[in-house]
Parts: C-alpha cells; sequence; structure tokens
C-alpha cells in the first residue's frame, strides 16, 4: 500500500511539472511569437525607409535630368529656325544679288554664316539619360 501512495505522489507531481512546463513551452512560444514579430516590423520598417530614400534619389535625378534635356531641347528648337533663315537669305542673297552686290556683301555674308556655324552649341547631351540609384 505504502508503494501505491509513493507512486501515486510521484505521478501527481510528475502531473503537476508537466503541466507547469506546458504552460513554460506556452509562453516561450509566445515569447518568440513577439520577438519575431518585433524583428520583421523594425525590418519592414528599416525598408520602407530606405525605399522611400531611394525613391526620392530617383525622383531628384529624374528631375534633374528631365530640366536639363528640356534646356537643352528649347535651344536646339530655337537655333533650328535660326539656321533656316539664314539658309533662305545665302540662298536668296545667292540667286538675286548682282556681281557687284555679291563682291560688295559677299565676305560679310560668309563671316557671319562662319561665325553662326563656329559657335559652340551642344547637340549631343552632355548627360547620361540613365538614372540610377543605389539598390542593389
Amino acid at each position: 500500500v505504502l508503494a501505491v501512495k509513493a507512486l501515486q505522489t510521484a505521478s501527481r507531481e510528475a502531473i503537476a511539472l508537466l503541466q507547469a512546463m506546458v504552460e513554460e513551452v506556452r509562453h516561450s512560444a509566445a515569447e518568440e511569437e513577439n520577438a519575431i514579430h518585433a524583428l520583421f516590423g523594425s525590418m519592414q520598417d528599416r525598408l520602407a525607409e530606405r525605399k522611400a530614400v531611394l525613391l526620392q534619389a530617383v525622383q531628384s535625378q529624374y528631375e534633374e535630368k528631365d530640366k536639363a534635356f528640356k534646356e537643352q531641347l528649347s535651344h536646339l528648337a530655337t537655333l533650328l529656325p535660326t539656321l533656316q533663315v539664314h539658309l533662305v537669305i545665302c540662298s536668296s542673297f545667292l540667286s538675286l544679288a548682282t556681281k557687284a552686290e555679291f563682291l560688295d556683301l559677299g565676305y560679310e555674308l560668309m563671316e557671319r554664316l562662319q561665325g553662326i556655324v563656329t559657335r559652340p552649341y551642344r547637340l549631343r547631351p552632355v548627360r547620361s539619360s540613365k538614372i540610377a540609384s543605389d539598390h542593389r
């Protein structure tokens, strides 16, 4: 009878210990889940911050390059009609001028055309159209 009572007491103690361990496992799992949620939440926050910085860099580069290309396009768009007018004037002068007018004004016209041709024009873009961020 004493051996049975001892076994009964040991069984109760084992049950209490196992119940405590089950509760400890439940508590430990909840702590781990909370830690994982906190870790990934902070990672998502940092990723969102990095994303915002990268998108701002892309937007800034876009605005800068867009402005530069539009300025150059505007300059070239005003240059083309000027060149066309000078070509028409030269053509008209060559076909309508007398020899005396040609000898008198021809050199002045040639100097004027030479001045137009020798001015520095940016016909090609100075910058690349590639927009790059440091996301890789």
